[in-house]
């Protein structure tokens, strides 16, 4: 909903509607957005990236870092990115409090706070699985950040505990070793 041609570090809330998204996807996002503003009773959750079991492994990134690597495959990156990643837990642990409070605002920017970029999280991969893969980047350079501000999340539900990103990212590397067989290489 945030259009992804004009994203900036951390956008708050209020940069929503600044920019009409060109893209599709973005477009349908944003459409669904501005639905949620004139309903009394929905609210729009702002994710930046959640990953975790059950995602599409053959194009979220970590999945597909983590998935690739098992496989004996390079880790590709089209090109590098900062992202506010969250673990599909940590979601679920806070979606509570958007269901059974009054809320103060219409939108909220789900996310950790926190930025981490691809090539540093296929590292971790790497890393935790102890493979000795490649890590591939197509094209040089930075795409643009796709990063929130949670302070107004933060400001309503105090401090929150996220999961740590190595403990999590280790689980995720443990599911996948486990259903291993369930992963199409061609799909990769």
């Amino acid at each position: 909903e945030y259009d992804m041609q004009n994203y900036t570090p951390n956008m708050p809330e209020e940069y929503f509607d600044r920019n009409i998204p060109k893209d599709a996807y973005g477009f349908s996002k944003y459409i669904m957005a501005k639905n949620c503003l004139k309903s009394d009773n929905i609210f729009d959750l702002c994710l930046f990236g959640v990953y975790g079991k059950y995602e599409l492994w053959e194009r979220r990134f970590i999945s597909n870092a983590i998935c690739r690597a098992l496989k004996g495959m390079d880790i590709t990156i089209h090109k590098n990115v900062y992202f506010d990643y969250l673990w599909v837990e940590d979601l679920i642990r806070v979606l509570p409090y958007f269901i059974e409070n009054d809320l103060k605002y219409k939108r909220y920017n789900v996310c950790r706070g926190e930025k981490i970029d691809l090539y540093s999280l296929a590292r971790i991969v790497k890393g935790i699985l102890n493979i000795d893969c490649e890590i591939k980047v197509a094209e040089s350079g930075w795409k643009p950040e796709y990063t929130g501000d949670n302070s107004r999340m933060l400001g309503e539900m105090g401090k929150i505990q996220f999961s740590d990103l190595n403990n999590s990212i280790q689980k995720l590397c443990e599911y996948y070793k486990a259903h291993l067989d369930e992963i199409d290489t061609d799909k990769l």
